[in-house]
């Protein structure tokens, strides 16, 4: 059977996730199927499965792979080493690509692709906006990105990192110059923050996204995977991490308890 590049995505980050196949078109463009673990179990038991049962729908092998991606994080601890020890496993055993992805990209990046999802009220204030996505790091804290959004499209201007709610919140009520949207899968968190520490549930953000296009999928990591792979932006298997941005909570307690 010929097949054309075809890249395995996997996405762990969450209590659950999603894997993708994306092969070429003819006219260029990416296939991609998608198949959504099941949410009643962790990923590190429906992973393996699940990818098994897509290659096995493609009438493909592992061998037929070319490349594999995966997000590195922000996200559960588990989730994301479980999908980092099987995306660097795959990858070594295959002698194929590893490439890595942010999960906050690929939700700026679900977001911004469809404006139906935004309230056709604001109309062109959407323009020029800056889009914050965010998900819970606990803690009165959030992992959080900040993308311009313009008409040509969203440029990232401050990488993942970590934040406390009251620091992201203020700085957004402080911004005057443009329209912030609110998202990702710490959106509601935010919310209730606000809520439980104001008198008013008032807040700085034009709009809020907080449907499906918040959480990260496969599908969009097989796209924005296939983008870094095409541009050579591929991960050196054995020194390969997740990019967990914070210590375990186990760990921070620890480094407490190290000082008077």
């Amino acid at each position: 059977m010929n097949v054309g590049p075809t890249l395995l995505a996997l996405e762990t980050s969450g209590k659950s996730g999603s894997v993708a196949l994306a092969t070429i078109r003819s006219d260029g463009s990416l296939a991609i199927e998608q198949k959504v673990l099941d949410p009643d179990w962790g990923s590190a038991r429906t992973l393996a499965p699940a990818i098994a049962r897509l290659l096995d729908h493609r009438q493909l092998t592992p061998r037929m792979l070319h490349a594999i991606a995966v997000v590195q994080g922000p996200g559960s601890f588990t989730g994301l080493r479980v999908g980092a020890a099987s995306a660097k496993t795959m990858a070594w055993a295959l002698g194929i690509p590893l490439v890595a992805v942010d999960a906050l990209d690929c939700v700026a990046y679900q977001v911004t692709s469809n404006r139906a999802l935004l309230d056709s009220s604001h109309g062109s204030t959407i323009d020029n906006a800056r889009l914050v996505v965010v998900s819970d790091a606990y803690r009165g804290q959030v992992f959080r990105a900040e993308y311009d959004w313009l008409e040509s499209g969203v440029v990232n201007k401050e990488p993942t990192a970590i934040e406390d709610i009251e620091a992201l919140t203020e700085r957004c009520f402080r911004t005057q110059d443009r329209k912030i949207i609110l998202a990702g899968p710490g959106a509601g968190r935010v919310l209730k923050w606000l809520g439980e520490g104001r008198s008013t549930s008032a807040h700085p953000f034009v709009q809020v996204c907080q449907g499906q296009e918040s959480s990260p999928m496969a599908g969009t990591v097989a796209e924005l995977g296939w983008r870094r792979w095409e541009r050579g932006e591929i991960e050196e298997i054995f020194g390969f991490l997740p990019k967990y941005y914070r210590g375990s909570a186990a760990e921070e307690k620890k480094n407490a308890s190290d000082f008077p």
